[in-house]
């Protein structure tokens, strides 16, 4: 997740954790060759639009340090007898899309199929059409490559937490530790023409979270949760007072199995925003927010692929109204 847009270096900002690492530090770990290879996998060009197979090993990718790093910090604080807070924050599968070749080629040998090009008698807002013309070019071989790319990278990722856990369970602490995962978006992968995110469809907005926790029973829920969940969440899972003023709602209900309470409304809704797009998820309706104009509204109970946007169906204005409300209520201008 984007603490700084200083990548090199830790924020100048207090973020309350004893140890960060920085892209610096690892960047210094890599032999010539992987650092060159490294600088042209994550060239503008090359990453955003290209993918396939990298002579790196496992080793020479950010993933790596950052699971040898987490174990380092917490085999320190199980030495000194203290909790430890860590956050291993993962850049896979983030592009570039260039797993080890190795990797690349089981995903590349799978069946993956590739996403429905975008239905050219549907009309679509000037901030979606605008972003399509990046990927236009490409052939479905090349999208084929960085799809398979992106799922290589997925595997690679599996293989670095399995690192952190296989060893938090060599030293006896998986099941004393919490363990959350999650991400901060999600990947067209050619979705709407699309690739990488920038924009509020369920691609991009929708991402994975799974809680482990002792004595917790595994448990799903299908109904809408946000990431300022997670702090209550934890909070209570730790035994420890909730701030004031903290935003969110505890899911350990729902973690101990109780799906249909837990304080949750059915018509709850999430709120993601970045630069200046809003997006307001319900259970059924999606509203989207460009530059303060609501530009898209989608029925996602029955129109999941968001093809059909009601957004000036007159017989929508008082919902659209009412979620512009909430919007509002929410804080975001």
């Amino acid at each position: 997740m984007h603490w700084t847009d200083t990548v090199g270096t830790p924020p100048s900002f207090d973020t309350g954790f004893d140890r960060w690492i920085t892209m610096n530090d690892w960047l210094a770990t890599l032999s010539p060759e992987d650092r060159l290879r490294f600088d042209w996998e994550n060239h503008p060009v090359t990453r955003r639009t290209t993918g396939g197979p990298s002579p790196r090993r496992p080793e020479a990718y950010w993933g790596h340090h950052v699971a040898r790093q987490s174990i380092d910090y917490i085999d320190e604080a199980i030495g000194r007898k203290k909790p430890f807070l860590c956050w291993a924050s993962f850049w896979e599968p983030h592009p570039p899309f260039y797993p080890p070749a190795d990797i690349y080629a089981a995903a590349s040998g799978a069946s993956v199929p590739l996403a429905q090009p975008p239905a050219t008698d549907v009309a679509v807002i000037d901030a979606v059409a605008s972003r399509r013309a990046e990927w236009a070019h490409l052939t479905d071989v090349e999208r084929r490559q960085m799809v398979c790319g992106y799922y290589g990278l997925v595997a690679l990722l599996d293989g670095f937490i399995e690192q952190i856990i296989s060893h938090l369970e060599r030293i006896g602490e998986l099941d004393r530790t919490i363990i959350v995962f999650t991400s901060d978006h999600g990947e067209q992968l050619g979705e709407h023409g699309l690739f990488l995110k920038f924009v509020m469809r369920e691609a991009s907005v929708r991402v994975p979270l799974w809680i482990r926790a002792p004595g917790i029973t595994p448990a799903g829920h299908t109904g809408i949760v946000e990431h300022i969940d997670l702090v209550p969440t934890l909070a209570e899972l730790a035994g420890v007072e909730v701030p004031n003023g903290v935003s969110g709602v505890s899911l350990l209900p729902i973690l101990r199995g109780d799906r249909e309470g837990a304080g949750f409304p059915a018509d709850r809704y999430a709120l993601s925003q970045i630069e200046e797009q809003v997006m307001l998820r319900g259970r059924k309706w999606k509203l989207n927010v460009y530059e303060g104009v609501p530009a898209e509204l989608f029925d996602i109970e029955n129109d999941p692929g968001e093809i059909s946007n009601l957004i000036g169906r007159p017989e929508h204005r008082g919902r659209i109204a009412g979620m512009l409300e909430e919007i509002r209520r929410r804080g975001v201008k």
